[in-house]
């Protein structure tokens, strides 16, 4: 009985000691990103401790959440500001995929210190924005920009000094990068004969 009590009081002891540990749920700061009043969702970009961020999006219509995976700032920024976590999540209201419905992109880090965007996709049967599957996404993280409908341009640094960009279309459920066929022949006319 004289070791049980010790024993006892110690594993007590414990969990309060670990309830008052930092987690890496803990959010250090909170900003709500601005929407269009048509937009059926509201999101707030949440700084969790080193480094690190997420967003909560609550769908006005169900009041369901939505929390997405933390994401890592880039090291570049010295430090996530919240403002520039905000500041590229100002647009959310662009459609990537040309599925009519608006998506977000996230900041994260690229390659060669850089920021890139990592695409949340709205579901619309689950009403979620879920990130394009594994194996069907960029091959390089970058910056993405819309084109044309469904069709985006990933511009990304491609080594210490130089840039690059590919085009990609959405279709059957992932990016496709898109090629150039005989770019000889397209920059002068038709191709000669000879």
């Amino acid at each position: 009985m004289k070791r049980l009590i010790p024993a006892l009081l110690l594993a007590a002891a414990i969990p309060a000691f670990a309830a008052d540990a930092p987690t890496d749920d803990t959010v250090v700061e909170t900003h709500a990103v601005a929407t269009p009043d048509s937009f059926p969702f509201t999101i707030e970009a949440q700084i969790l401790p080193e480094n690190g961020y997420r967003l909560k999006i609550t769908d006005k219509q169900t009041g369901k959440v939505q929390i997405t995976s933390e994401s890592v700032a880039p090291s570049s920024v010295g430090g996530l500001k919240l403002a520039d976590v905000v500041g590229r999540l100002a647009d959310v209201s662009t459609d990537y995929n040309g599925d009519g419905h608006p998506d977000i992109a996230v900041p994260i880090s690229g390659a060669y210190g850089n920021t890139a965007d990592e695409l949340y996709l709205f579901d619309p049967a689950t009403r979620q924005f879920k990130p394009v599957p594994d194996g069907k996404g960029f091959a390089y993280d970058g910056n993405v920009k819309v084109i044309r409908k469904g069709c985006v341009r990933v511009e990304y640094k491609s080594s210490i000094m130089d840039y690059s960009q590919d085009d990609y279309c959405w279709k059957n459920g992932g990016w496709e990068m898109l090629r150039l066929k005989d770019t000889k022949a397209h920059r002068h006319g038709k191709a000669r004969r000879k």
